[in-house]
């Protein structure tokens, strides 16, 4: 996992930006024996009920344009809405994802939060904080 989050500036975990593995839920993408993609989520308590929160998806470079970072993105919104969640937050950096998850999945933009770490994109100093309905 830690080779495929390491493409994208990822992999620092434990950080103040990525707690641990061990919160939430993980899936991994795997052809023949080689993991090509991860994609992680958790449910947060609230007082109307469960919302999803994503943590991190990555997609080997050499593994994109085939659908696999859309397939484990359909996964994990259908587990948060089959655990009872009725929205999904998500914080992304890169101005081509940012514009696929509202694309592809209906999400809209609804702040930004400073990074506390050097994640993802370096040259961007903050997460663009977007929600979708389940």
């Amino acid at each position: 996992m830690l080779r495929v989050l390491e493409t994208a500036n990822m992999h620092r975990v434990p950080s103040p930006e990525m707690e641990d593995f061990d919160v939430g839920q993980w899936h991994v993408a795997v052809t023949g024996e080689v993991i090509v993609g991860v994609a992680g989520y958790r449910l947060l308590d609230t007082p109307d009920g469960p919302v999803g929160k994503t943590t991190l998806l990555a997609v080997d470079p050499e593994a994109r344009g085939h659908g696999i970072g859309q397939a484990l993105q359909e996964l994990r919104m259908e587990l948060m809405r089959d655990a009872g969640a009725a929205r999904v937050i998500t914080n992304a950096d890169r101005p081509d994802t940012i514009a696929w998850y509202e694309r592809h999945f209906g999400y809209r933009r609804i702040g930004e939060v400073p990074k506390l770490h050097e994640f993802g994109l370096p040259e961007v100093d903050r997460w663009t904080t977007l929600e979708a309905r389940l």
